[in-house]
């Protein structure tokens, strides 16, 4: 789906953002609500640095990951569940 989107633009600047990040070695994570498949995916199509980000382990998502069956249907959501008021509490267990 992501792939297919011609359109798809981040906000105006985010790609020196990630520049400046990847340059000066700066470790950043990313905590959202959202699906890690589809922030993952977008960040691969539109920030160029972004791979190298990964490689080199400066760049982490946290957020909500699905399960999927062995015929690649999802399932349920890895645990513990990502949302608006617990992303404090979700932090602290994971570190």
């Amino acid at each position: 789906m992501i792939q297919e989107t011609t359109d798809l633009k981040l906000r105006h600047g985010i790609n020196d953002f990630f520049e400046t990040i990847y340059k000066n070695k700066i470790k950043i994570y990313i905590v959202s609500g959202g699906l890690y498949e589809l922030i993952n995916e977008i960040l691969i199509e539109a920030v160029p640095v972004y791979p190298k980000l990964k490689e080199e382990k400066l760049i982490t998502i946290i957020s909500n990951e699905l399960t999927y069956d062995n015929k690649g249907i999802s399932v349920d959501y890895k645990k513990p569940i990502v949302y608006t008021f617990n992303k404090s509490k979700v932090v602290l267990m994971l570190f």
